[in-house]
């Protein structure tokens, strides 16, 4: 996991033209039967350890999966495609548009953080900038918990506060801590206070 956000940064080196990649192994029904609920194990390509399923999780929610079958006997009989996951240039722009981490008060740049599908995956959220943010490790294993809300109106970033650190009416709020919006910004208050 260590090196699961440096190999999907865009600057990162390449072997052979693909970046650095943890392959992870799980039971197909393994992971049909218990996604998300602390059953079962899987294993990292080179390491004698097992894994969790929620690792397994964990790591397919960030970093994509790729369904290759092996039968029986040994014999790859399938092999399908990785579309899943956000490209190098995918990631470069959502980097630029967010800044940071978008949880408010959370100062991981975004260069270390990873890309969360808004409308996941699994319901049909695109693989596109329109539905990706970046969130830090930590805040994207516990988004679910933490009552933060996130939303995209026509490729912009929204989020709403969890009732218990905002009193009465949840609000949705723009979120950018990229340089040059926060400039813009900037310039624009300080035109209306010269006015």
């Amino acid at each position: 996991m260590i090196l699961d956000v440096p190999s999907r940064a865009g600057e990162s080196p390449t072997i052979g033209g693909a970046p650095a990649t943890v392959l992870v192994s799980v039971r197909e029904q393994d992971l049909n039967a218990n996604f998300g609920q602390g059953h079962g194990v899987g294993w990292i390509d080179g390491v004698e350890a097992t894994i969790t399923i929620n690792a397994v999780t964990d790591l397919i929610s960030t970093g994509g999966q790729q369904k290759i079958v092996i039968n029986d006997e040994g014999r790859i009989i399938a092999l399908g495609s990785p579309e899943r996951c956000f490209t190098p240039a995918q990631r470069r722009a959502t980097r630029l548009r967010d800044g940071t981490c978008i949880i408010p008060g959370c100062t991981i740049p975004a260069g270390m953080s990873e890309i969360h599908h808004v409308i996941p995956h699994a319901e049909g959220g695109p693989t596109h900038t329109h539905n990706g943010v970046c969130l830090c490790w930590f805040h994207h294993r516990m988004l679910a918990a933490s009552g933060w809300a996130i939303r995209m109106i026509r490729g912009a970033v929204q989020i709403k506060a969890p009732p218990w650190l905002e009193t009465g009416a949840r609000k949705w709020r723009n979120v950018t801590k990229s340089r040059t919006r926060m400039t813009d910004a900037v310039e624009r208050k300080n035109v209306t206070r010269h006015d």
